[in-house]
């Protein structure tokens, strides 16, 4: 239920349906795949290491491997004059809540509350993100992807230690 109003939601866009959207959906699905992969994978070593030092060694191992391209794009491609201070903020948020603490409290809910009850979350992230942007951005909501949005709600609360499948 939760992945059918996931894909409801991705899929229900005004732009409707076309090739490259297509591409961007099954990136989006590669990455999804690949971070069940990482919490997996992840949580042991919270446990065996701590939060914070998982986090630590998780983000300096995405650092080493990220550096040569960031590299590349700020001494080719940057423009470092146009550069306004909101974006240097937005860069520093990013990296610490979306980055660190994010990192941090998942892999803490990992240890925690196990890959079950922490993974049925992620389909929250779609929903949330196409709420945020018809706030912020002001980019309408199709009936499509608002019955996308309830069925994904459905499925994490079936999912949850609170729904009817975990009784």
């Amino acid at each position: 239920m939760g992945l059918t109003g996931v894909c409801l939601v991705v899929r229900g866009a005004a732009g409707g349906f076309n090739v490259s959207h297509t591409v961007g959906d099954l990136l989006a699905i590669v990455g999804a795949a690949a971070w069940v992969w990482f919490s997996l994978a992840f949580s042991p070593v919270v446990g065996s290491l701590g939060m914070w030092r998982a986090t630590g060694l998780n983000l300096g191992i995405a650092g080493l491997v990220l550096l040569p391209f960031a590299l590349f794009e700020a001494a080719y491609n940057l423009w470092w004059s146009g550069v306004s201070k909101e974006a240097w903020g937005g860069l520093i948020y990013a990296a610490v809540v979306g980055g660190v603490v994010s990192t941090a409290l998942w892999g803490r809910s990992m240890v925690r509350l196990g890959s079950r009850q922490t993974m049925v979350y992620a389909y929250l992230e779609p929903v949330s993100a196409v709420v945020i942007a018809a706030i912020v951005l002001g980019e309408s909501l199709t009936a499509i992807q608002a019955v996308g949005a309830l069925l994904t709600l459905a499925g994490v609360w079936l999912a949850s230690d609170s729904g009817i499948v975990s009784k």
